[in-house]
């Protein structure tokens, strides 16, 4: 049985799912007299068989979770929601506002997304019998003791959550590294966005000592070239570098490849790219990432030759 990891002693604890197809590590934080919850695993599973067990071995249980956030709607994150507020309808679902636009409806939300390639799409995930639209969702900016950091890039929903006690960050997808390994790239669809989340978080540090970058990030798993938890200023700089340099890798790519082929941005066809960009033995079975993080960088061109 996964239990929950201890972070930081009494406040921030981490629970990681045996496999990615229940969804993201789940981020426990006691403070000010009350226990939030960010992510809830990808299905009911995740809720039934693992957050609950995990919180039983704290001398937890589901009623005692004041509320759930996510740091972004996709299926990883919130997909054990309904759930979890069937187990324990008092829980309180915290949502920012592009959150709890997305949380009325995450599969139209998850259609919309992948609108550009659709052809190119993971398969979708179903999110069974997900959050009504009336169903106690609040759209708030959090508390002094935790609070969200907007950080869209990867997604519109994305935000970080800071607990400012501890300088604890807890970024979910947020950052991307080099790309989870089944997508062999980050993922991201603007690239604006994705930059000035980067540098954002490169600045969270405590204004009163003068530090610049958080003291622990909490990540989610199997990011290349980011640890799931990254500790010390040192190796939260070289998480940071790690986004950065990744994506001007992409760009670098992407000019080459139009100056190569004699394209402007408008004229680039996606799937070509990303099937020169990886070597026949290391391409993943979806383009579709890959083709989504070219995109924003095409679009990001398209935007400044305007």
């Amino acid at each position: 049985m996964q239990l929950f990891k201890e972070i930081v002693k009494e406040t921030v604890f981490r629970l990681e799912m045996p496999n990615q197809k229940l969804g993201a590590p789940i981020t426990l934080v006691t403070i000010s007299n009350q226990n939030f919850l960010i992510n809830c695993g990808s299905c009911d599973a995740s809720v039934a068989d693992h957050l609950v067990p995990a919180l039983k071995k704290k001398k937890l249980s589901l009623s005692k979770i004041n509320y759930l956030m996510f740091t972004d709607c996709h299926p990883e994150c919130i997909g054990g929601a309904h759930k979890l507020k069937q187990l324990a309808p008092g829980v309180r679902i915290l949502a920012t506002s592009y959150q709890a636009e997305k949380l009325k409806n995450p599969v139209f939300h998850m259609i919309e997304r992948w609108s550009d390639f659709p052809d190119w799409a993971p398969p979708l995930r179903e999110i069974g019998g997900m959050l009504a639209s009336n169903e106690n969702v609040e759209n708030k900016d959090g508390f002094e003791c935790i609070y969200p950091i907007p950080a869209a890039g990867h997604d519109s929903s994305c935000v970080c959550w800071h607990v400012p006690s501890c300088d604890v960050l807890i970024c979910g997808g947020a950052l991307q590294g080099r790309g989870a390994k089944d997508h062999g790239i980050a993922c991201y669809n603007d690239l604006t966005a994705y930059l000035e989340t980067i540098e954002r978080i490169g600045y969270l540090g405590s204004g009163d000592t003068g530090k610049r970058f958080p003291s622990i990030l909490l990540c989610n798993e199997g990011i290349e070239g980011i640890s799931g938890v990254t500790e010390g200023e040192e190796d939260c700089r070289k998480a940071l570098k790690t986004c950065r340099s990744a994506a001007d890798g992409y760009d670098k790519f992407l000019h080459n490849y139009m100056r190569s082929h004699g394209l402007n941005s408008e004229m680039i066809d996606y799937h070509d790219l990303v099937t020169e960009y990886f070597p026949k033995e290391k391409r993943p079975e979806c383009l579709g990432f890959a083709m989504m993080t070219f995109k924003a960088h095409g679009r990001a061109k398209q935007n400044a030759d305007a």
